[in-house]
């Protein structure tokens, strides 16, 4: 029992880093992002989801509100909270929302920006999937985990992961001609 409790902890663990970059990929990629009503943290069904279930759209609503109120008052500790109770779900609809309103904060860049796989180095070549959309005027980044296993213990986030002597960030960021954030 013991071993299978654990092997559950790791495919739960992985599923949920592999779900992330799944859903940041689908609303940076080309195309329409699609996204099933009441799907919005993890779902569980055995079958596929659709848009008629029952929605709890209040509970959705509260949770963007104290996201919205937690970033306002310490960033950093609301990311910290999500990411160490990644099993309740909120970070799929934070990693959603923040995904969406950048999306909706550059329409062109997403809308029709062109797409550019990037080359990340042999170190991390297995490990990152990485393109950049960009137009005339600005571009982005985007850079995710790929088979989590290899990089990163159950538990432990790649959000920055030494590889020699680089440091690689995974994330989704605005790079305007002057600079990146993430």
């Amino acid at each position: 029992m013991n071993d299978f409790v654990r092997l559950c902890q790791e495919v739960s663990y992985y599923g949920a880093l592999n779900a992330l970059a799944q859903l940041v990929m689908k609303i940076t990629a080309p195309g329409l992002s699609d996204f099933c009503q009441g799907a919005e943290l993890w779902d569980f069904r055995l079958v596929d989801p659709d848009n008629r279930g029952p929605v709890d759209f209040e509970k959705h609503s509260r949770l963007l509100a104290e996201f919205e109120q937690a970033e306002a008052h310490d960033h950093l500790n609301l990311i910290k909270k999500l990411l160490d109770g990644w099993p309740n779900g909120r970070i799929k609809l934070y990693v959603a929302s923040k995904a969406l309103g950048f999306r909706r904060a550059y329409p062109e860049l997403f809308l029709e920006g062109a797409y550019n796989p990037l080359q990340v180095g042999d170190v991390l070549e297995e490990n990152v999937f990485a393109f950049m959309r960009r137009t005339k005027q600005e571009w982005a980044v985007v850079a995710l985990p790929r088979m989590a296993t290899k990089l990163v213990p159950v538990g432990q986030t790649p959000t920055e992961k030494k590889f020699e002597d680089q440091t690689f960030w995974f994330c989704l960021g605005r790079c305007p001609m002057a600079g990146l954030t993430c």
